[in-house]
């Protein structure tokens, strides 16, 4: 069940987010979830930005549905971290986060191509390399 209360969250710079210890513990296994939350909501907004952005270039409309779907696709991943918080006890929002994505975003807003290349060929990247480790975090914690 997804939490009613309105979202507040505090966007710091990288380096001024707090160190999260990662436990066994309910505020350990919210830290993670909230982390990994607060990507897939960024990355909703990253497709979201890119189907709009970019629109006074000449692309395929199946340029536009793609990132419209994978909206969806990383919209769904959000809503599914956000009952699992609300399982916790917790919410969106509840912990501060950083800007790195949109930082990223920023960086690229007037090219197509280093958007491209930064956005699923750097940052979704990344974040592919690192979901092994991110699931044996989870089931260390007891949270499969």
């Amino acid at each position: 069940m997804r939490s009613k209360k309105p979202l507040q969250r505090a966007i710091l710079l990288p380096r001024g987010l707090p160190r999260r210890r990662i436990t066994q513990s309910a505020p350990g296994q919210i830290a993670l979830l909230h982390a990994i939350a607060h990507i897939e909501l960024n990355a909703v907004d990253l497709a979201l930005n890119m189907a709009r952005r970019f629109t006074k270039t000449q692309l395929l409309v199946d340029f536009y549905h793609d990132w419209l779907g994978g909206a969806d696709d990383e919209a769904q991943h959000f809503l599914m971290l956000s009952d699992r918080l609300a399982d916790l006890g917790a919410a969106y929002g509840d912990l501060p986060a950083h800007d790195g994505l949109w930082q990223a975003a920023d960086a690229t807003k007037h090219d197509l191509l280093a958007r491209l290349a930064i956005a699923p060929l750097v940052l979704e990247a990344r974040g592919l390399d690192v979901t092994p480790t991110i699931i044996d975090r989870l089931k260390s914690v007891g949270d499969e």
